[in-house]
């Protein structure tokens, strides 16, 4: 998983971690750091089909941000 400053593709959180487990616990936890580390919000998220789970969209929603 990660997350880049857009045009400039710079990376601002990366996490490496084993296949066998869901992705949607995931994103929340770095959505936070992402948040911490620029000190804005109305970004925009982009993932696959597992970021569309209701918590992690309520989080994206409840910082101000767009997914």
């Amino acid at each position: 998983m990660m997350s880049a400053v857009d045009p400039l593709g710079m990376p601002v959180a990366t996490d490496v971690v084993p296949g066998q487990r869901a992705d949607d616990p995931r994103y929340g936890p770095a959505i936070t750091r992402v948040r911490e580390s620029l000190g804005r919000c109305g970004l925009l998220y982009v993932g696959d089909c597992q970021m569309a789970a209701l918590d992690t969209r309520a989080n994206i929603h409840a910082g101000g941000d767009y997914y």
